[in-house]
């Protein structure tokens, strides 16, 4: 039993305000060949055995959350039929909506309510998230679903002509490469083959053996001095919430576009998502007019086989204090980007000081390469919660056989379709503009 992660605590805290949606990961997986049901039985309760982070539970005790797992039962797992896929993805786009119920217990001296309440959570809020909830129910009802507590869930799925599986998971035990491995895992057992698998206890070992060292304290003591230069928190998009219900735009780059910059970012030795980062900080100059703001940078924390081969939650969500000179190039931006960038990755997993802020930022930038390379003629479809907290994410998809860069930006509703589409076109310009004279002023690009 171990004490959840520093990143784990964000997700924990949503799923005790009643917001546990934002924290939903859905996605379907299917075969184009038709296989007996038993045998999806069998490799969805083999994907529940290899991967104890599936049958993860919660116990509050003595004032601290730990995580701990259930022993692997065989079960029998739904089946659904549908028509079409075009039928399963509305299927699924509804279930993704759903929101989770994690299996929380408690032993003794629990963790006080007031560890979870926000003091500037305006009622137009809470009525919101009340109302969706009801409606969440009735769509329960209306479709048969039953919410059990639990951190995975997997539906196995029939088509006319193909068969696989839908897999929730939540945040707080999944991230978007654990989605594409759970996928993965499914599919080579579908095929008879046995995928590597390492269990999220032993990560959570280091983890735990990381948060009692020397190291632990000083990665915090880098977010204290961070805190103390820029104290204010970074509002791109400052309007008050009046509701979580979000939506999700999803451009795709050109082949041209998405040749070039990774062209240029092995030019420069540096990652494509550098160069995303880059231009981002721009538009961020350029709307909050800021000397010094925050962006937050999402790192995967997966460098080694075990490490990509663990169901589990390994992203930290860092804050990076930049300070863009007005008259620095878009090379040097790049350069200095990547420096600060890296700083933060370095002491990614330190605690954050309590007299700072929760949340420095409001836009979170995500790179994400995970691929379905089990089975060519596999296809992984994900299906948007549409529900988020007053951050937005900017996910920049590679999945290397589409050849082009897939951008996802999640956002509240309250961000106008008007405000995301500069964001979009200004990000690009200064992206393309840089890429093809990088002395240029980084703050002059996209003007």
């Amino acid at each position: 039993m171990f004490e959840i992660t520093v990143n784990q605590e964000l997700f924990y805290g949503f799923e005790k305000m009643g917001i546990g949606q934002v924290s939903v990961l859905c996605g379907s997986v299917t075969i184009p060949r038709l296989i007996d049901e038993s045998e999806l039985q069998r490799a969805a309760n083999e994907l529940f055995r290899i991967n104890d982070g599936m049958r993860g539970y919660f116990l509050e005790k003595d004032g601290k959350v730990y995580q701990d797992y259930n022993p692997f039962e065989e079960r029998t797992f739904e089946v659904l039929c549908f028509d079409s896929k075009e039928a399963l993805d509305a299927w699924g786009s509804m279930y993704a909506a759903i929101p989770m119920k994690l299996d929380i217990r408690k032993e003794g001296r629990g963790v006080p309510k007031s560890k979870w309440q926000s003091g500037d959570t305006s009622l137009a809020l809470v009525k919101n998230v009340m109302i969706h909830n009801v409606c969440s129910a009735i769509t329960c009802i209306k479709n048969g679903v039953k919410v059990k507590p639990s951190c995975c869930d997997v539906k196995l799925v029939y088509l006319p002509d193909a068969c696989g599986a839908i897999i929730k998971m939540h945040h707080i035990v999944s991230d978007a490469w654990t989605m594409l491995l759970a996928a993965n895992q499914f599919v080579s057992l579908l095929n008879g083959k046995q995928p590597k698998a390492y269990q999220y206890e032993e990560y959570l070992a280091n983890e735990d053996a990381y948060q009692n060292s020397k190291r632990y304290k000083k990665d915090g003591e880098h977010y204290k001095q961070l805190y103390e230069r820029c104290p204010e928190s970074t509002a791109i998009w400052p309007n008050p919430m009046h509701t979580l219900e979000a939506v999700r735009n999803t451009i795709i780059l050109s082949r041209e576009d998405t040749v070039a910059i990774k062209e240029y970012a092995a030019a420069r030795g540096v990652s494509p998502y550098i160069l995303f980062l880059t231009a981002v900080s721009a538009f961020a100059r350029h709307k909050t007019n800021l000397e010094k703001f925050y962006l937050g940078s999402v790192v995967i924390n997966r460098t080694g086989i075990r490490e990509r081969n663990t169901v589990g939650m390994f992203i930290s969500a860092v804050p990076v204090l930049l300070e863009l000179d007005e008259d620095i190039s878009f090379a040097d931006a790049v350069t200095y980007v990547n420096d600060e960038n890296f700083t933060s990755f370095r002491h990614g997993k330190g605690p954050r000081p309590i007299e700072g802020p929760w949340l420095p930022y409001d836009l979170w930038v995500s790179y994400q390469n995970a691929t379905l390379d089990a089975d060519s003629s596999a296809e992984c479809t994900q299906y948007y919660c549409n529900y988020a907290p007053s951050t937005k994410i900017l996910s920049i998809e590679d999945r290397l056989g589409d050849g082009c860069y897939k951008l996802h930006f999640d956002h509240s509703i309250e961000v106008t379709q008007a405000e995301v589409d500069e964001f979009l076109k200004v990000t690009l310009a200064v992206l393309r503009a840089g890429i093809k004279n990088d002395s240029e002023r980084l703050l002059a690009l996209g003007a």
